[in-house]
């Protein structure tokens, strides 16, 4: 049991600090897909080392407000039927994509890295300092997870 608990008491604080850079990072990472995609607009961009593009995905999702249906059903059984049929239909939701990636043969550069540790806060010794372990983690996840990039940059309902 005592392996057990310092192996959570560990984890949990191994997990804090990744955490906290994770959450700046999606931040910083949607902010910065929002505004290419707003600069590129319907185009697609197609850079020296890089890509970029928005496409438009419709799909199903069902409506909500579970528990307040739950309430209004119990209190006016009549209605509250009639309101579960129309809450059980599925919405078409509108999601924009920004889909972007690296040529193939292309890399992130020291200078690029660098850059985005420093804009969440690391100091330049520190981000220096984690930059080869980071830069190793993220090729080797590269090559098992050889898949599109994309981030959300826009939801919309259509009704």
């Amino acid at each position: 049991m005592e392996k057990q608990v310092l192996k959570l008491i560990s984890t949990n604080k191994i997990n804090i600090p990744l955490s906290s850079l994770d959450s700046k990072l999606q931040t910083q990472k949607v902010i910065c897909a929002k505004d290419i995609a707003r600069r590129i607009g319907k185009v697609r961009f197609v850079g020296e080392r890089s890509y970029a593009f928005v496409e438009q995905e419709y799909k199903d999702v069902p409506k909500g407000m579970k528990e307040a249906l739950a309430k209004f059903s119990e209190d006016h059984p009549k209605y509250g039927e009639i309101l579960e049929n129309e809450i059980a239909k599925e919405k078409v939701q509108q999601e924009d994509h920004l889909y972007f990636g690296l040529h193939t043969d292309k890399r992130i550069s020291h200078k690029d890295y660098m850059s985005v540790m420093r804009n969440i806060g690391l100091s330049e010794h520190r981000a220096h300092s984690l930059y080869p372990m980071l830069a190793d983690i993220s090729r080797s996840l590269t090559r098992k997870n050889d898949i599109q990039n994309s981030v959300i940059v826009g939801r919309y309902d259509l009704d």
